[in-house]
């Protein structure tokens, strides 16, 4: 079980105030923004005391944007992991890297409208390929221009497959 530890200040060395992550009494580090898994993502709920919130238009956009967000982080956090298999100096520039993690993303965005996709996927994108293009964005961005043709595109048909699959 973990908790958050605060510590009070003039108790440490650089009399300054840290949380720190204790789990069955061992110090283990301080948390990161990096830490966030997905114990941390947490649904909106759609009744509240009985009450339907899916009915209130603003609500349902907050409820939207909410599991865009949330697809967004799963989808980083699950090529992060896969990603790390392959080192950056030598599969720098590596186009076939590029348009396969292009191909996941759009496989994997189903949710929301066009621009919402679009959105997320280039958002996930930056993230993930920036350091195999030398952290350069216009080349990243200019050599997703080059492959595009060669990544494999969903359409309406296909995702709402996926959606019913996903469902069941």
């Amino acid at each position: 079980m973990k908790s958050i530890v605060k510590i009070p200040q003039g108790e440490l060395p650089d009399s300054r105030s840290h949380n720190i992550t204790v789990s069955s009494g061992h110090v283990l580090r301080q948390p990161e923004e990096s830490d966030v898994g997905r114990n941390d993502i947490k649904q909106i709920p759609g009744n509240l005391y009985g009450i339907n919130l899916k009915k209130i238009k603003s609500y349902n956009l907050i409820r939207r944007n909410k599991k865009i967000h949330i697809q967004s982080l799963v989808f980083i956090q699950d090529l992060e992991a896969i990603l790390k298999q392959f080192p950056i100096d030598e599969h720098d520039l590596n186009d076939e890297l590029l348009v396969e993690v292009l191909s996941i993303a759009e496989a994997f965005f189903i949710y929301g409208s066009k621009e919402d996709r679009d959105k997320a996927k280039s958002t996930a994108i930056l993230t993930l390929m920036k350091p195999y293009f030398r952290d350069d964005e216009k080349l990243l961005l200019r050599t997703v221009g080059f492959v595009w043709k060669n990544v494999t595109k969903t359409n309406c048909l296909r995702r709402s497959w996926s959606k019913v699959k996903f469902f069941f």
